[in-house]
């Protein structure tokens, strides 16, 4: 078998070969690839949203807007349409003026002020601006929607009143040691849904203490928390038990969470004023023994008369155990009596002796 030596380019056939190779493979799409081209003329709204959403009648809502030119050329933008928005809404300041140049990635900012004096009024106005190419003078458009509804309070607000349906709640006077349970009632009436819960209750005393002798004892919307939508009412109930006697003055401090979409806002609070006397218990007296009344002495039957005695019928006044002188008879009489029950005896006596006699 014959063994071949391998042949070797030489180094002006490689340079061919490679040049050759590298050819074919552009030919092919292969090779390193062209940076992404951005639009010439492009401008966007970069931050800031139209839509003011519920606002409070008479209050003032101030939104800040960014134009960003997103193109490579450099543009100028036309603020008239903005400075001719109407009440109630009104631009001003502005960052840029129809001559000034916006390079790339350059930004142009302005402010919007919406103000409303009457609840439930609805505005919509729509402007266009207008971008110009510095380069070759095309133009592009935007158009944005400024909304806003008036409503009578805030977007996210609530009220809270005593079950009485006061804007305070005093718990009276309380015996120390006992305790008193009152309802507070929560309610929505802002046209944000709002979630409240348990924690979201602080109950402290005029010096930012926490209360000691007031405490959240049940709620509708417990500790896990709970959604309460508009035109709708939540409760929850303070327990006071007090150890002591003393007042009470304090607040409970309800906040609530507005929820807008899938997204909630910062809190809103509700100062609740509260009050209470707790009193010192009264000692127990017992009740005031009455000594049964001492029956009356009955009155002791009158002697019946026995013939030749002197003496007094009818009963008088007085115990059975009265002495013979008590009776009313004179001693005169107990003499006579006695002689002449001593000489009915004796001739009585007499008789029966005769009597025996004479029968011998």
């Amino acid at each position: 078998m014959a063994l071949r030596t391998r042949s070797r380019l030489t180094p002006p056939a490689r340079a061919v070969t490679v040049a050759i190779v590298a050819a074919g493979a552009l030919a092919l799409g292969f090779g390193p690839a062209s940076p992404a081209m951005a639009d010439a003329l492009s401008f966007q709204l970069f931050g800031g949203n139209p839509d003011f959403g519920f606002v409070k009648a008479g209050s003032v809502s101030i939104r800040e807007f960014d134009l960003v030119n997103s193109g490579d050329d450099d543009i100028t933008i036309d603020p008239a349409p903005i400075t001719a928005l109407v009440n109630p809404f009104s631009a001003g300041p502005l960052s840029f003026s129809k001559t000034t140049v916006i390079p790339h990635n350059g930004h142009a900012t302005f402010r919007v002020t919406y103000s409303q004096p009457t609840s439930g009024v609805i505005t919509k106005q729509t402007i266009t601006l207008v971008a110009t190419d510095q380069k070759d003078l095309t133009t592009e458009s935007l158009s944005l929607d400024f909304t806003a509804e008036s409503v009578p309070t805030d977007p996210a607000h609530f009220t809270v009143s005593s079950s009485a349906g006061a804007g305070s709640l005093d718990f009276g006077k309380v015996t120390a040691g006992t305790l008193s349970k009152q309802t507070v009632t929560v309610k929505v009436d802002g046209v944000y849904p709002i979630r409240f819960s348990d924690g979201t209750l602080n109950l402290t005393d005029i010096a930012g203490n926490q209360l000691t002798d007031v405490r959240v004892t049940a709620s509708s919307f417990g500790s896990a928390g709970a959604v309460t939508n508009p035109g709708a009412s939540a409760t929850f109930e303070l327990t006071y038990a007090p150890t002591a006697t003393g007042t009470l003055s304090g607040t409970v401090k309800v906040s609530g969470f507005p929820v807008t979409g899938a997204a909630e806002q910062s809190a809103v609070n509700v100062l609740f004023p509260l009050a209470g006397t707790a009193a010192a218990a009264q000692p127990t007296t017992p009740p005031t023994t009455t000594a049964a009344p001492t029956p009356g002495v009955t009155g002791t039957p009158g002697a019946t008369q026995t013939a030749g005695v002197i003496g007094r019928t009818g009963g008088s006044t007085g115990s059975a155990g009265r002495s013979l002188a008590e009776t009313g008879l004179p001693a005169a009489g107990l003499v006579g009596l006695a002689g002449l029950l001593a000489t009915g005896g004796l001739a009585a006596f007499a008789t029966m002796r005769r009597r025996t006699a004479g029968r011998k």
